[in-house]
């Protein structure tokens, strides 16, 4: 962010169903140079049935990413 000269970054980490928006959407205020950064969390589907539930999952929850961040 520094090197780029960019005031804001996002962290996006991989969060399990039962964690409910645990750690979701805190902001960071950075020190020295400044700017911040946004945590989010992927939701991560634990126990699809089949891989294509767990694809359908996956993509939920990157739409509800992309939701988030916009």
């Amino acid at each position: 962010m520094h090197v780029m000269k960019i005031p804001r970054g996002d962290f996006i980490f991989p969060r399990n169903e039962k964690e409910n928006g645990a750690d979701e959407n805190k902001t960071f205020e950075l020190k020295g140079f400044g700017g911040t950064i946004q945590t989010f969390g992927l939701e991560i589907p634990l126990n699809p049935q089949s891989p294509e539930d767990f694809a359908e999952k996956m993509q939920e929850s990157e739409a509800e990413l992309m939701a988030r961040i916009n």
